[in-house]
């Protein structure tokens, strides 16, 4: 008897422990979601305003969606939230929290499955990995974030942890983590490297296995074919046009290029001098749970032949890596401290702090600050039109942040500042930079420059006219999906 009582109040502490840790998940996660940002440009024109069209019908279309390489599964992952919040609010921004609380609702898993993994071990590796979960700043945040690589952390992991419970695994656990690295793949391709070392570490050379893992992955394609099916678009078409133009043609490199050690470089200077305490705590961490640090280092290694690098591209991969430190950090306070578990876990709980001072200098709350900022003045009370006039890129504005039933304009070049003088009762707000001001059609104020470039002269700025938008409107090439085409952006 006392031998069973012993086991429930061990589990009840697990349960206790869990949800303590995913309280404190919670709480971190809600904080970050409510600063107005986004941390790239694909988060917005990429996933969010496609599925913002899905429900208003309104869109700047960017070139990947006019060459058809983009997947239609997370924007209409991404619909509901945006229909419910318009639906109980139709004129406020519940919209967008409610889509921010999505992301980061799709993210507890990653920390619960990180605890359940640690307690294989002990609860202090349970209470090491929890906390490195809930708190870690790429976990908080990349949570609330609109992005393939954001749902590619939250399905890597779950998947990976899972995966090193045990060896031999049940099928339905087998078939789940098919699923989650299936669904992984289809959300970004570029994660195979990673999710193929997680599916071999787990089914190895066991056929009955590696047939659930295909049923799971399997029915994760499925899913995006359905996707790509209920938009009219033939199933994975875009994965082969995306493959030939980015990888085949290096598109991407026009968005920048860097040397082969460009991540290594791009870690450490996130990590700053906690690289010193990362790297070895990881690394005996790796000899519990080799597989998570062979699936970092494959994705590492191919997205290393890729020119344009972006530390975002190996994030689900670094975030096993953190996994590792902190279970490397837990046995190495056990090792410190021996029996003593408040101590212990004190160690923890200044290891993860001491680690994490190193990462809130570089990283900025502040991306996509003005240009939110910019989308909320132009589309305020009176507005009826806005152009986007004299700047020579007009992938300024995004429907889903303006969200106003107007039209927008995109006057680029000579050709386009005479037509916007033509045509000024078309609209009553502009975007232009502040060295445009004078080139602007008469009767426009200043309201506000949000966005700062390098030069001053060169900060976006919002102009507002009173009065209505009565006026015959522009030629249509002047729409901004015209003039986007055009500039082939």
């Amino acid at each position: 008897m006392r031998q069973q009582g012993d086991r429930v109040t061990g589990q009840r502490g697990n349960r206790t422990l869990l949800f303590a840790v995913l309280a404190v998940a919670i709480v971190a996660r809600i904080a970050a979601s409510v600063p107005d940002l986004y941390h790239h440009p694909d988060e917005v024109w990429q996933y969010l305003e496609p599925a913002y069209w899905l429900v208003e019908g309104r869109m700047v279309r960017a070139w990947e969606y006019r060459a058809g390489i983009r997947s239609w599964l997370i924007p209409l992952f991404l619909t509901p939230p945006i229909w419910l919040g318009k639906l109980i609010d139709p004129d406020g921004p519940l919209y967008i929290a409610l889509g921010r609380g999505l992301m980061a609702a799709l993210s507890l898993p990653a920390v619960a499955s990180a605890v359940v993994l640690g307690l294989r071990t002990s609860r202090l590796h349970a209470l090491a990995m929890g906390l490195f979960a809930a708190l870690w700043f790429d976990f908080v945040y990349f949570a609330p974030r609109s992005l393939s690589e954001s749902i590619g952390l939250a399905l890597i992991v779950p998947a990976a942890c899972l995966a090193a419970l045990d060896p031999r695994a049940p099928q339905r656990r087998l078939a789940l983590i098919g699923l989650l690295l299936g669904l992984a793949v289809a959300a970004r391709y570029q994660l195979v490297p990673l999710a193929g070392v997680i599916a071999i570490g787990t089914a190895r050379l066991r056929p009955r296995d590696w047939g659930w893992l295909f049923a799971g992955g399997a029915a994760a394609l499925v899913l995006s074919a359905l996707a790509d099916a209920s938009m009219g678009q033939m199933p994975f078409r875009w994965l082969v046009r995306n493959f030939a133009i980015n990888l085949l043609h290096d598109k991407a490199s026009a968005f920048g290029v860097s040397p082969w050690y460009g991540y290594g470089t791009l870690l450490i200077e996130r990590w700053g001098w906690g690289t010193v305490l990362i790297a070895p705590l990881a690394l005996i961490g790796a000899r519990r749970y080799p597989v998570m640090a062979i699936g970092f280092l494959a994705l590492v290694v191919l997205h290393s032949f890729i020119p344009h690098k972006e530390y975002r591209f190996i994030v689900p991969g670094v975030a096993l890596v953190i996994l590792l430190a902190a279970h490397g950090l837990a046995t190495v306070a056990g090792w410190a401290v021996r029996d003593r578990r408040g101590k212990a876990a004190m160690v923890v709980v200044v290891g993860l702090a001491a680690c994490t001072v190193s990462l809130l200098q570089p990283l900025s709350w502040r991306g996509g600050r003005g240009f939110i900022e910019a989308a909320r003045l132009a589309g305020g009370p009176g507005s009826c039109g806005l152009a986007i006039v004299g700047t020579p890129h007009p992938l300024l504005v995004a429907h889903y942040f303006l969200d106003r039933d107007q039209p927008v304009y995109a006057f680029i070049g000579r050709p386009g500042l005479d037509e916007a003088r033509r045509t000024p009762s078309a609209y009553n707000r502009i975007y232009a930079t502040r060295g445009a001001a004078a080139a602007l059609p008469p009767g426009y104020r200043r309201i506000a420059c949000p966005v700062g470039f390098k030069k001053r002269s060169d900060g976006l700025c919002v102009y507002a006219r009173p009065g209505t938008c009565s006026g015959p409107p522009p030629p249509p090439r002047y729409g901004i999906n015209r003039q986007m085409e055009a500039l082939g952006i």
